[in-house]
């Protein structure tokens, strides 16, 4: 534990001279990064004047619907849902059991059973 806790430190102490290190360069290099952004606004400034405008474009046509909205089809003359039971989905069967996949009933004979005990 004393190892893992040394290690922390001596992590934490090289990450506060990194920070460090940065935040001198950043303050030693301060005005060239002014001098810098001053820079590219006037550029972006100038090209923006030698620029002509961009002509006029009329304005567009209101949007209209190309398409008309999807509606479900009507149901047909007569039609009523499914019932409860049978397949749905392949191999989910809804509903009883078929006959041939029930299990056979347990038959518990109470005599036999009951007939050694003393």
């Amino acid at each position: 534990m004393k190892i893992l806790l040394a290690l922390f430190a001596v992590l934490a102490a090289l990450a506060a001279v990194a920070v460090l290190a940065v935040v001198q360069l950043v303050i030693k290099l301060a005005p060239l990064l002014v001098l810098l952004a001053v820079a590219v606004v006037v550029a972006k400034a100038v090209q923006a004047r030698r620029r002509p405008p961009p002509p006029l474009m009329p304005a567009l046509p209101p949007a209209r619907r190309v398409t008309p909205a999807v509606t479900a089809p009507p149901r047909p003359v007569g039609w009523a849902p499914h019932a409860p039971g049978g397949w749905v989905l392949l191999p989910v069967w809804m509903g009883p059991a078929p006959v041939a996949w029930r299990p056979p009933p347990t038959v518990i004979d109470a005599d036999v059973e009951g007939e050694h005990r003393g």
